[in-house]
């Protein structure tokens, strides 16, 4: 398109645009148990992480990135398995 504002997308394991975001690593997953956060375990160097539940209900979560462990909390207790994408 060449205006000002556009992206040039590719697909590399993930998502990837040249807007200067970074890849979406593979995804790890991570079950609650009637409980409100689970971990999932992400590559060393990972910086931002977001969570997904899989099913039918939705439900709203937060998830941050301490070392390789990334911590999904919810907003209310589940049994939901969560799909864990990071960001390197």
């Amino acid at each position: 398109m060449g205006a000002a504002g556009s992206y040039n997308i590719s697909a590399v394991n993930g998502l990837a645009l040249n807007s200067g975001l970074a890849l979406m690593t593979t995804g790890a997953t991570c079950s609650m148990s009637a409980g409100t956060t689970c971990t999932a375990t992400v590559p060393t160097g990972s910086v931002h992480c977001a969570a997904y539940a899989q099913g039918a209900t939705a439900y709203y979560a937060a998830c941050g990135i301490s070392g390789t462990t990334a911590t999904v909390t919810a907003n209310t207790s589940n049994s939901a398995t969560w799909l864990v994408q990071a960001t390197q």
